[in-house]
C-alpha cells in the first residue's frame, strides 16, 4: 500500500506552497488532488505547470486526482452536482468535459489515477447506469491511451453503492477501470459494511478513501472518530491484496474535511488532525505501507 493524503482537507483554500509544506512536514510525500475549482486550477495550463514545479521542488508526488463533480464550492454547498449519468444531456456533457480537463492536467502532473463519482440516482437507476457505462467506456479508452487508471468511487446510497459500482466495472471490463472504495461511504450505505465492501470490490481496488463516521452521515472524520473497526479493516485489506488485478500499489488515501470550513484563515487548525492520522498510520500501517 502507498500512503497518501487528499487535499480535500484544504478544499476551502487555494492550493499554495504553504499547504504543501504543511503536508510534507507531517510526513506525506504522496497526495490526491481534489480536482475542482476554485481549489484546483482546472483548465489553467500555466497554473497547473506552476503547481507541478512547486511539487517537484518539495518532493511531493500526485498519485491521484479526484475528478470534478461540481463547478465550485458554492455550487456544491447548494447541492448542484455534475454527473456522467445526469438525465440532462447538457449537464452530462459538462461533467464529461471537466473530466477531460482533469485528464489533461494529469498528463502535466504525471499522475496515474483519476477518481470518478458515479452520481447514480435513486430513481431511474437502470437508465442512469446505462448512461454511466456509455460515458465510462469512452473515457476508459482514452485513459488507456494516456496510461491513466480510472477508479469509480462508490457512493453512500444504495443506488451508487458498492455492489452497483462493482457491477459497472465488471460490465465494462477495461484494464483502465477499477474501483476507489470509499470506506466511509460503505459504512453509511444501507445494508453494507466496510468489511463486506472490501470483499466485494477487492479484485478491482485501485484506491481507498479513508475516513470515519458513526454510520449515519459521511462525516469525513479522522479514523477512530466513528464506528469503523480499523484493525479488522486493515487485516481484510492485506488479505485481498493478492486478488487485485491492478499491478500498481494500492493507494491508501486519507480523505478528511476541514473542521472550520475555511476558518480561521491560518492553517494551525489542521495540525491536530494531521497528527492524529500520523499516529493512526504508525499504529496500523507502519509495517504494511
Amino acid at each position: 500500500m502507498l500512503l497518501s493524503l487528499s487535499t480535500h482537507l484544504f478544499v476551502y483554500s487555494q492550493l499554495s506552497r504553504d499547504i504543501f509544506i504543511l503536508i510534507r512536514e507531517n510526513g506525506f510525500r504522496n497526495i490526491e488532488i481534489w480536482g475542482m475549482p476554485p481549489h484546483f486550477p482546472l483548465g489553467n495550463i500555466p497554473g497547473i505547470k506552476s503547481l507541478s514545479e512547486v511539487l517537484d521542488d518539495l518532493g511531493i508526488t500526485i498519485q491521484s486526482v479526484h475528478g470534478p463533480f461540481y463547478r465550485s464550492v458554492p455550487h456544491a454547498l447548494a447541492g448542484e452536482w455534475l454527473s456522467l449519468c445526469d438525465p440532462a444531456p447538457q449537464k452530462r456533457r459538462e461533467a464529461h468535459d471537466l473530466i477531460l480537463l482533469a485528464m489533461e492536467a494529469m498528463n502535466i502532473l504525471h499522475s496515474r489515477v483519476l477518481v470518478i463519482h458515479s452520481g447514480l440516482p435513486e430513481k431511474k437507476k437502470r437508465k442512469g447506469q446505462e448512461l454511466l457505462q456509455e460515458n465510462l467506456m469512452k473515457l476508459a479508452t482514452l485513459a488507456e491511451k494516456n496510461e491513466i487508471m480510472l477508479a469509480l468511487e462508490n457512493g453512500p446510497e444504495s443506488s451508487s453503492g458498492v455492489a452497483t459500482t462493482v457491477a459497472v466495472v465488471e460490465e465494462i471490463h477495461s484494464p483502465a477501470l477499477g474501483i476507489c472504495l470509499d470506506i466511509g461511504h460503505a459504512n453509511v450505505e444501507p445494508g453494507m459494511n466496510p468489511l463486506r465492501a472490501i470483499q466485494l470490490s477487492g479484485p478491482h481496488l485501485v484506491n481507498l478513501h479513508v475516513s470515519d463516521n458513526y454510520g449515519l452521515a459521511d462525516e469525513h472524520n479522522v479514523p477512530g472518530a466513528g464506528t469503523i473497526q480499523w484493525g479488522q479493516i486493515i487485516e481484510q485489506i492485506i488479505k485481498i491484496q493478492p486478488e487485485r488485478s491492478c499491478p500498481e500499489s494500492l493507494l491508501f488515501t486519507y480523505e478528511l474535511i476541514d473542521p472550520g470550513r475555511g476558518y480561521p484563515r491560518n492553517f494551525e487548525r489542521f495540525v491536530p488532525m494531521l497528527s492524529e492520522i500520523s499516529n493512526f498510520s504508525n499504529h496500523y500501517l507502519e509495517k504494511k505501507v
